[in-house]
C-alpha cells in the first residue's frame, strides 16, 4: 500500500507540475512545489520497491541493458503516438473545421490498422517461438 500510495501521488504531482507550468509559468511556485514534491514522492516510491519483499515494480528488472533499452523505447512510441493523436485532433478540428464526431470518425482507419497489426505480428511471434 505505500508503494501504492508513493507512486500514485508522485505521478499526479508530476502531471499537475507540467499541466500548471504550461498555463502558469514554469518558475511560479505552486509548479515548483508540485516538482519538489514529485521528485521526493517518486523517489520514496523507489526506495520503497528495493526494500519490500514484494514489489509492485521489481528494480531487477531495469538491470538488463537490453530489457531498459525495450522499456524505454517503449515509453517515447507510447508519448509520440499520444503526441501525435492531440496534435492530429486539434488540427483536424480547428484547421479543417471537423466536428468531434468526424474527427473521432477520421481516426478509425488508424485504430482498424492498429487491431490487424496486433493480430498479425501475434502470428507472426507465435511462429517464430515454433520454429
Amino acid at each position: 500500500m505505500p508503494g501504492a500510495i508513493t507512486g500514485t501521488g508522485g505521478l499526479i504531482a508530476l502531471v499537475h507540475g507540467i499541466t500548471r507550468g504550461g498555463e502558469h509559468g514554469w518558475t511560479g511556485g505552486l509548479t515548483l512545489a508540485s516538482f519538489a514534491a514529485a521528485a521526493v514522492l517518486l523517489a520514496a516510491f523507489l526506495w520503497l520497491q528495493a526494500r519490500t519483499a514484494h514489489p509492485m515494480m521489481p528494480l531487477r528488472l531495469f538491470k538488463n541493458r537490453s530489457r531498459s533499452g525495450s522499456y524505454a523505447t517503449m515509453l517515447f512510441i507510447g508519448a509520440g503516438m499520444f503526441a501525435t493523436f492531440y496534435f492530429l485532433t486539434l488540427y483536424a478540428q480547428l484547421i479543417l473545421g471537423y466536428s468531434p464526431v468526424r474527427t473521432g470518425f477520421a481516426f478509425l482507419p488508424f485504430s482498424f490498422g492498429m487491431a490487424a497489426a496486433a493480430g498479425v505480428s501475434a502470428k507472426l511471434v507465435a511462429g517464430s517461438r515454433r520454429g
